[in-house]
Order: C-alpha cells, then sequence, then structure tokens
C-alpha cells in the first residue's frame, strides 16, 4: 500500500488574508481550492496511493465529512483513514504531526511507501518523504512530481510520461 499524508491548509488551499473564505466556512468544502484538489488527485491516480488525513481539519470532521468534501472537488481515491491524535509535546518540542504520521505507519504495516503532503517546515525523521508545500499558493506541480518521485519510481509524471530513475540525476 502506498499513502499519501495529506495536510489541508497550505496544501489544499492558499492561506493568505484576502484569498481565504469567511470565517464561518471554516474547515468547509468552501476552503478547497478545486485546481488543488485535481493536482492531489494527480498523485493518488498514477501512484494507486490511498489517502490518511493528518491535517488539524480530521478534529472538526470526520473522516466520512472530509472524504466527501474531497471527493465533490475531484478526489476519485480513497480516504482510508485519519492519523492519531497524540499529546502534546513536552515545552519547546513542535513534531507533533510529524509523530503522529510515524504512529499510524508504526500501526500500519506494511506500506510500500508514503509521502507526507504538508506546509510545515520540520518532518523530524520524515524528511525524505516530505513535500513541503508554498502555504501561499498550495500543491504546485513541481510538488507532484516531487510527491511522485517519493512513491514511487515507475508512477507517471504530470506530463503523463512514466518517469524513470536516470530523469532524476
Amino acid at each position: 500500500m502506498r499513502v499519501v499524508f495529506l495536510d489541508f491548509d497550505g496544501v489544499l488551499n492558499a492561506v493568505s488574508d484576502d484569498s481565504s473564505p469567511a470565517l464561518g466556512e471554516l474547515w468547509s468544502a468552501a476552503w478547497l481550492d478545486r485546481g488543488l484538489v485535481e493536482r492531489l488527485a494527480t498523485i493518488v491516480d498514477r501512484s494507486s496511493a490511498v489517502v490518511v488525513i493528518s491535517s488539524s481539519w480530521r478534529q472538526k470532521r470526520t473522516r466520512e465529512e472530509l472524504a466527501e468534501m474531497l471527493a465533490s472537488h475531484g478526489l476519485r481515491g480513497e480516504v482510508l483513514d485519519v492519523t492519531p491524535r497524540l499529546p502534546k509535546p513536552p515545552e519547546g518540542e513542535r513534531r507533533v504531526r510529524a509523530a503522529e504520521i510515524e504512529a499510524w505507519l508504526d500501526a500500519h504495516d506494511p506500506v510500500e511507501g508514503f509521502v507526507v503532503l504538508d506546509d510545515e517546515p520540520d518532518m523530524g525523521r520524515l524528511t525524505r518523504q516530505h513535500v513541503r508545500t508554498d502555504p501561499t499558493t498550495g500543491i504546485s506541480d513541481d510538488d507532484v512530481a516531487r510527491a511522485l518521485e517519493i512513491l514511487c519510481a515507475g508512477c507517471a509524471a504530470p506530463d503523463g510520461r512514466a518517469r524513470s530513475s536516470s530523469e532524476d540525476e
């Protein structure tokens, strides 16, 4: 199984004061950008990955609600699960999301490959699988290509060509 660990804010929407929907619509489909969800769909389709939601949105919505929001914006793949909520780390430690992803991975063997789509700057030991998006634009075509490289060498690139390891050199 291949897994896409998915953050929402800064990945599936552009986080800026002038582009955010009204505060009353927080954690709703109105906050998702259809074009950015389509980029996620490209990753899922070409890698045959499932989605596990690591976003804080999982604390306000059920997996089923989040899956429906994503499907309504073009995601055709499976939203398998959400990461567990862990206690806050000790003072000065920030890597809560990475620890939650690691806990999910520890409980779900085997995972053939995974990628973390998130605008967070630090994923600790998960850095090699982390595609850090620009929170002001969300997931880009370059991020899609990098995610596919991380998930599987034989996945098709965003332009539809099969990727080979020699293209990465």
